[in-house]
């Protein structure tokens, strides 16, 4: 994927950019960013490329999730996800949210304590309605993330997507451990309406 891409998404979330809340769902809020893209020899120019922002962060937001299996929403740090007292194994799936415009591509930062005999495991889906989803694809964290806190994770590139109108987040929480839970403070999704040829290309 062009680097320039990739730093325009970075930017988006170590800055995060703010989220306004509906009554019904996370609201995504869309902020105009800038990608240099190649011109021809002589020219110059700039794509601009739409970014927006989906964030799930406190106990409200968690508690209107459309799935809600074995875990339990704390009010700790503004809210926050854990297996329920005896659970060994629990999902979290948001209610489908639209996005304010096509995107082609999703990443993601998140705010989690995973300790040993524990596992979290977030995936993201996209489709042109509620009805016409994709694939999960899971969101893998990697070296490229900011520094400021030891449990702050983020993708190292984008997740493609087909043109997507919508977009649903799930969280997988599981314990070998004996009243043992990851915790999950915060996910916030940056989409862009880069095309997904686009990305997988890159």
């Amino acid at each position: 994927m062009p680097r320039a891409l990739l730093i325009v998404l970075g930017l988006t979330l170590a800055l995060g950019l703010p989220a306004a809340a509906q009554e019904a769902q996370p609201t995504p809020v869309p902020t105009p960013a800038t990608m240099a893209t190649p011109t021809p020899e002589g020219s110059q120019g700039a794509l601009p490329v739409q970014v927006g922002t989906i964030v799930f962060s406190t106990v409200e937001e968690w508690q209107r999730g459309a799935r809600l299996e074995g875990l339990q929403v704390i009010n700790n740090a503004g809210g926050e996800l854990r297996l329920a007292d005896g659970a060994t194994q629990g999902v979290f799936e948001s209610q489908v949210i639209s996005t304010t415009f096509t995107t082609g591509a999703v990443g993601a930062l998140w705010h989690a304590n995973v300790p040993p005999g524990t596992g979290l495991t977030l995936e993201v889906r996209g489709g042109s309605s509620s009805t016409a989803l994709g694939e999960w694809q899971v969101l893998a964290g990697g070296d490229a993330r900011p520094q400021d806190e030891g449990d702050t994770v983020a993708l190292e590139s984008v997740r493609p997507l087909p043109a997507s109108a919508v977009l649903q987040l799930r969280a997988t929480f599981e314990a070998s451990v004996p009243n043992a839970s990851a915790l999950l403070s915060d996910v916030t999704l940056a989409y862009i309406d880069a095309p997904p040829a686009a990305v997988r290309a890159a």
